[in-house]
């Protein structure tokens, strides 16, 4: 009587997985778990959210359609089916998950769920107040710019002056220019 290696038979025969990833887990434990029930639970959740977009308005429809997605999956590709090229990409994607799931269960043992919203109302006025400075900040620096081109505008009309004026400074300029610096001098001290 011949012996018949389910495992052989699930992974090399039907899902026609790669050896190389297959070699990967050497317990048949470890190779149900993560060539198998991992990669067929995120499977099928793609397959029921694609169902979902494909026929939202007919149930019978929708089922037809999410059994040809796992069968194309399963069964297509050559000489590997999509599922055995998949299945690395769906055990990255399963490990993500479980960091984000711990992540919001420590995040939930820590902040009670009830006073998310109390935060989320302190880091948008936070956020606000960060922003508004940052705008503040940028009109006042605008101001500094338009006032230096002012003030070297000023200058050179002053140097232009005391040279057709034989080197004295006109004492008008001279009030501007002053004017101005301090103006300048108060909006850096505002930032």
């Amino acid at each position: 009587m011949a012996e018949i290696d389910i495992l052989d038979l699930l992974f090399n025969k039907l899902l026609r997985i790669n050896p190389v990833t297959i070699s990967k887990y050497t317990t048949p434990q470890t190779q149900l778990l993560n060539l198998f029930l991992i990669p067929h639970i995120i499977l099928f959740l793609f397959i029921y959210g694609l169902s979902w977009v494909l026929v939202p308005m007919h149930k019978g429809l929708r089922y037809l359609a999410a059994i040809a997605a796992y069968l194309t999956i399963v069964i297509q590709g050559s000489p590997y089916s999509y599922y055995g090229i998949l299945v690395p990409f769906f055990l990255i994607w399963w490990q993500i998950a479980l960091v984000v799931g711990l992540f919001f269960f420590i995040w939930g043992r820590f902040i009670h769920p009830s006073k998310t919203p109390e935060l989320f109302n302190i880091g948008k006025a936070a956020t606000a107040k960060i922003t508004e400075k940052s705008k503040k900040n940028k009109e006042i620096q605008h101001k500094v710019n338009s006032i230096d081109n002012q003030i070297r505008a000023l200058e050179s009309q002053q140097a232009r002056a005391q040279g057709a004026a034989g080197g004295q400074r006109n004492p008008v300029i001279e009030a501007e220019i002053a004017e101005l610096r301090r103006r300048r001098a108060e909006l850096e001290s505002e930032m």
